[in-house]
């Protein structure tokens, strides 16, 4: 099964408030919602969208219910565009194995359950770019691709350091 490549664009940090309207927040792709203590984020909460500002508009009313005002303001959301390195389209299935593979790779911490079962989506390559916060600039479930990559860089690293 050969592994589907996929870059993912990482604006943010916005306020709830802010990132629906966000130019970036029309397009599809995952959204990543932090929370602030004494300047540590923690990831809380990974999802996807084809219209990421629809959805955060609907999650910000969410939001305002299981949150008082103060903690609130202390949410900071990332969003990620997400396109295929081959310049294909990204389809419904692809957009939810990345979201799968990012929940289950970084374990947010209001993710349910359910979502966090194991990934069995295709084998995925996630190359990150932007202000990709916690996010390594690199995701994939497949740990021998991984490795070939880490052990491709470390070689070309020794060649030309």
């Amino acid at each position: 099964m050969a592994t589907e490549c996929f870059k993912i664009e990482w604006t943010g940090y916005y306020t709830v408030d802010e990132a629906h309207s966000q130019p970036e927040a029309r397009k599809l792709g995952l959204y990543a919602v932090y929370k602030a203590d004494f300047g540590e984020k923690t990831l809380l909460y990974i999802g996807k969208a084809t219209g990421i500002g629809t959805r955060l508009n609907h999650y910000r009313q969410t939001l305002q219910k299981f949150f008082p005002p103060e903690e609130l303001k202390e949410l900071q959301i990332y969003i990620g565009v997400l396109t295929s390195l081959d310049g294909e389209s990204v389809d419904q299935k692809q957009l939810k194995n990345i979201e799968s593979l990012f929940i289950n790779v970084y374990k947010p911490e209001r993710n349910g359950e359910s979502t966090k079962k194991g990934y069995k989506g295709r084998s995925a390559l996630v190359v990150s770019i932007g202000e990709i916060g916690k996010f390594k600039m690199l995701t994939a479930h497949d740990k021998k691709l991984r490795r070939l990559i880490k052990d491709a860089i470390v070689s070309d690293y020794d060649l030309w350091g």
